[in-house]
């Protein structure tokens, strides 16, 4: 075994190892539910050939929530989710990835007790990352040196996205890892004309292919690369590749790749063409969606560039640029290197094209991280050539082994300072978190779900005995029910608006790109005073409220009350006009009507409340809305909207033509005061 491949192995085990011993600080990605419970009951049929849960114990919430020792079923074995559900109602991201980490709950968790549920699954994202993070070190130890590798390594490893979501995000870091060794081994394929090398690619591009289509785009990046390195490097390559070995390694590529896709998704296997077909629909749909982004000139998105910019650390940005400053590279490293600009700028390019979206940050393309790592590697090296050569350092051992070491400390204290929040992280570049966040850039301190067990923990710490807990915007699935402390209640019907019954409501509250809930959000953003919060850099990324009365701002600590002046209601058209005599702080409007044979149904309209009945507010939840407990306020003659304290004194209510609601209106108003 070569000196590189030791490393290799070393730095796989100490990123390994201090991912592991972080791994409980994490939560969960709201993304990961629907994958684990897909996983498992995929990988329950291949183990046993079983379509339901019905060999298992049923799952003790009691005891996951009380016993450590607990390991027999994992809270993601859903009875109601089993392989039978995911047949019909699967189609959207592949399962590979969600079996791998499945089967890593099945050993860790299930047999052995050894992690508990949930990072068992996390013990693979941690893996496969180390993996992705040990193939840098040796793509830039092998076409430089052992000094280019291990910058490059730490550059990943560091990376605020990469390490903190190798975690928790069972997608992207996975994807990340199979797309780099894919175009390792693609590369040392043509270089050294060994078609095994190609084949071994397309098994690694199967097992991406399997996780995300990111890696479609792929031949992209191998396909320019190639072209400029005929151009320029080697006139031969295409040439050299006419033979019947690589002829059929690039024949099999596509088949072993669509292959193992296939392969691994029972729900494909219904109907190959037409699941297939779907899948390609569902990536084209969150792929092209329109976007309320700006296009720079109306041609490009810059969003995913600035996203970049405004998010790295400016240490590992500077190498990268550096890298740059002219570089002494010999034939092959300038091909390589060529490369690596290829594949660091075509996913960034790809969602910047008008027409195409991203969004939540750039998480989505984090394939583009390893090139990015793999540069300011090699930039870091070259800077440290240049000090040495200033200086005219006869024996640089120390002198590197000093500068390592300086660049470990300066690139793990970021990481420190704001653990285990690092996929926040703004750069001093941008202005920081805070400003960014005031400025209310998209998705500015959204954690992905994390930050959901840093609430959960100081409820289970601080909660008064037998309390309850609702999220404002997330679904239950967000948190894992054997997190909560067994007394306290958890369900989101547990919301009660004004009538505050004492539940305590929990939420990230990041710049988000779509709100829903808006009577939720305004009444706990504008009446409640926070009794917990996370915050980073001075910016709450997660707060918790206490609904009573105790918990309301001083000015809101007022009761409903029934409006008693006189209220004229006006049928305009489609509309109803209400106006009452006076502004008051509007709580909740009641709308009774008398249907007859002929009307239709409520099913949307909207609000809008004004003081002087020419300038109008919108008001965020449509009509009917689940505004309190998840439950929608409306009957068969009538239906209930509840207001955040709004100070108004006229109404207009939009409906559909011939909506039931404008037969016959009457209309109660409560009031705060």
């Amino acid at each position: 075994m070569n000196f590189r491949i030791q490393l290799s192995l070393i730095i796989f085990l100490l990123y390994f190892i201090f991912g592991l011993l972080t791994i409980s600080d994490y939560g969960i990605s709201w993304d990961e539910p629907e994958h684990y419970h897909r996983g498992q009951a995929y990988l329950h049929y291949f183990l046993t050939g079983e379509k339901t849960y019905a060999s298992l114990p049923k799952y003790d919430l009691k005891r996951a929530q009380t016993e450590k020792n607990y390991h027999e079923r994992s809270v993601y074995q859903t009875d109601s989710l089993d392989f039978n559900y995911w047949l019909e109602n699967d189609g959207d991201h592949p399962v590979f990835n969600d079996i791998l980490g499945s089967l890593s709950n099945y050993i860790f968790y299930q047999k052995f007790g050894i992690l508990g549920d949930i990072e068992a699954y996390h013990l693979f994202e941690i893996f496969i990352s180390a993996v992705a993070v040990s193939t840098v070190f040796y793509f830039g130890a092998y076409v430089f040196n052992i000094w280019t590798g291990l910058f490059a390594s730490l550059f990943l490893g560091t990376y605020p996205l990469f390490w903190s979501e190798s975690h928790f995000n069972i997608k992207d870091p996975v994807e990340t890892s199979f797309y780099a060794l894919t175009i390792l081994f693609f590369w040392r394929g043509i270089v050294e004309k060994k078609a095994m090398y190609i084949f071994i690619s397309s098994v690694t591009a199967g097992f991406a292919f399997a996780t995300k289509f990111n890696i479609l785009f792929l031949p992209f990046i191998l396909g320019l690369w190639l072209l400029l390195r005929q151009i320029f490097i080697e006139r031969s390559t295409l040439k050299s590749l006419i033979s019947k070995r690589f002829l059929l390694a690039f024949l099999v590529y596509p088949m072993v790749m669509f292959g193992f896709f296939a392969a691994s998704w029972p729900y494909i296997w219904q109907d190959v063409v037409g699941n297939t077909a779907d899948v390609f629909k569902y990536y084209e749909n969150i792929g092209l969606e329109s976007s309320k982004q700006q296009l720079f000139f109306n041609l490009i998105n810059p969003f995913a560039s600035r996203w970049f910019i405004y998010t790295v650390i400016p240490l590992a940005l500077f190498f990268f640029l550096f890298a740059f400053v002219k570089p002494k590279m010999n034939k092959m490293q300038k091909d390589v290197f060529t490369l690596w600009m290829i594949w660091f700028s075509v996913p960034i390019i790809r969602v910047s094209l008008p027409g195409a979206t991203i969004y939540g940050g750039i998480r989505q393309i984090m394939e583009f991280i390893p090139a990015f790592a793999l540069i300011a590697g090699y930039g870091a090296y070259s800077f440290l050539s240049k000090i040495e050569n200033l200086f005219k350092v006869n024996d640089p051992k120390y002198l590197r082994l000093v500068y390592l070491g300086v660049l470990v400390i300066f690139l793990v204290i970021v990481l420190i300072r704001i653990h285990p929040n690092e996929n926040v992280y703004f750069s001093s570049i941008s202005g920081g978190l805070k400003r960014n966040y005031e400025n209310k850039f998209p998705s500015t301190g959204m954690s992905l779900g994390n930050a959901y067990l840093q609430g959960v923990n100081w409820i289970n710490k601080n909660a008064q005995m037998n309390s309850k807990l609702a999220l404002i915007q997330g679904t239950s699935v967000n948190i894992p029910a054997y997190w909560v402390r067994p007394d306290v209640s958890y369900s989101n019907y547990h919301w009660s608006g004004i009538k505050r019954e004492g539940e305590y409501l929990m939420e990230l509250t990041h710049i988000y790109d779509v709100r829903v809930y808006y009577y939720a959000w305004e009444y706990a953003e504008k009446m409640l005073e926070p009794v917990y919060q996370v915050v980073i850099d001075g910016v709450p990324i997660l707060q918790i409220w206490k609904n009573d009365f105790e918990h309301t701002k001083k000015e809101f600590q007022k009761i409903e009350k029934n409006y008693k002046g006189p209220v004229t209601s006006e049928k305009e058209g489609n509309s109803v006009l209400i106006e009452f005599n006076e502004n008051v702080l509007l709580s909740r409007l009641i709308l009774k009507y008398t249907p007859d044979n002929e009307c239709l149904p409520v099913k949307s309209g909207r609000i809008y409340t004004s003081i002087n009945g020419q300038d109008w507010r919108e008001e965020g939840d449509s009509v009917p809305y689940d505004q309190l407990g998840r439950r929608e306020e409306i009957e068969e003659n009538s239906f209930r909207y509840m207001f955040a304290a709004i100070n108004a004194r006229y109404i207009r209510i939009k409906l559909e033509p011939g909506s039931c609601a404008l037969v016959g209106p009457s209309v109660q108003i409560v009031y705060l005061e």
